[in-house]
């Protein structure tokens, strides 16, 4: 969707809590297939690494062929450039419940997002891990922000009560954007 100016410790911080909250509460967490889309820099594979995730239960995707490319460098399944493709093929490959998670980081705000994550909760029924930008929606606060996505999320969930996540993506080289991962 958007430029991506690379990790940020906003980032790091904001998929560590994520993933440490799933672990938490998901049982054979370890076990199960991770769906991530891949970045040039790899984050949340290192991270599932990193936690004991094995190689084989991580598939990723991108639409740039060299985050596809550097996934596969650390021997992980880059099915595609597409997410819901990549969804579709870990559904025809395996059991759909052996899908631990999905993340979900497009770059882009709610409204341009949103019928992504729609198709997404339509395939699959693990956490799924929504970033996206916040601030270039035209509301001002996190309550505003809730409610608008509330209003545009076409499957049952409580956003209210799940992890919500603010950071700004600041690098070396960027300023970057104020960002948002919610875990649905």
């Amino acid at each position: 969707m958007g430029k991506y100016a690379g990790n940020s410790l906003g980032k790091d911080m904001a998929r560590s809590t994520a993933y440490y909250h799933l672990l938490s509460k998901e049982k054979g967490f370890h076990d199960k297939i991770h769906i991530v889309i891949a970045s040039r820099e790899c984050g949340d594979i290192q991270f599932l690494l990193s936690q004991g995730v094995r190689r084989d239960r991580i598939v990723a995707c991108d639409i740039d062929p060299v985050a596809r490319e550097r996934a596969a460098s650390y021997d992980i399944l880059a099915v595609g450039a597409d997410i819901i493709e990549t969804i579709e093929w870990v559904n025809a490959n395996f059991s759909p419940k052996e899908i631990g998670s999905v993340n979900l980081d497009l770059c882009g705000t709610i409204p341009k997002t949103v019928a992504i994550l729609n198709a997404v909760m339509k395939l699959t029924q693990c956490p799924i891990f929504y970033t996206f930008i916040r601030g270039r929606d035209g509301v001002t606060s996190s309550d505003a922000r809730k409610a608008l996505l509330r209003k545009r999320v076409e499957y049952q969930c409580d956003i209210k009560d799940n992890l919500w996540l603010e950071y700004q993506s600041n690098t070396l080289t960027s300023t970057g954007s104020p960002m948002c991962l919610c875990v649905l």
